[in-house]
């Protein structure tokens, strides 16, 4: 076979059989309908539902309840808890979303430009919830070391 050929383009026959083994038929069914759905495909895809209808759910209360209290928005660590919850929700929508997909699908489904613009968002709501993580340490690192300053003053 030639290596330039795009394999996409062939289309996917599915040869089912008769009663007997003599009679074979073949049904022409179109790129992309053969799936296969095994107990681990149906597992994962279950789980990874359940883990990114948790996520939202529980970020989207979060959200609400820091908001809906000025006492909690005018801490600072409540307004780390809050990006992080906003960076945890962006998580869901697009690492999650698109695992499922291709778990459930076996492959890319969504096309080029989807492909570019998750792996972008991907990368941001990685890169986002890291540096909240290590910014929300770092301020409580220096908020410690100043009290035992204080303390050790006194």
């Amino acid at each position: 076979m030639d290596g330039n050929v795009d394999h996409t383009d062939v289309p996917l026959y599915l040869e089912t059989p008769d009663n007997d083994d003599e009679n074979m038929t073949t049904t022409l069914l179109p790129l992309g309908a053969i799936s296969t759905w095994t107990k681990t495909t149906v597992s994962r895809v279950s789980l990874l539902s359940v883990l990114m209808l948790a996520t939202l759910i529980c970020n989207i209360i979060l959200i609400v309840l820091i908001l809906s209290s000025a006492e909690l928005r005018n801490k600072r660590v409540n307004i780390f808890m809050l990006n992080i919850a906003v960076s945890d929700l962006l998580v869901g929508c697009f690492t999650m979303t698109t695992e499922i997909l291709f778990v459930a699908f076996g492959r890319w489904v969504l096309g080029a430009f989807a492909c570019k613009l998750t792996v972008y968002g991907q990368i941001f709501t990685l890169a986002s919830t890291t540096f909240l993580l290590t910014t929300l340490s770092i301020d409580t690192y220096k908020v410690r070391v100043i009290i035992d300053i204080l303390e050790y003053m006194q």
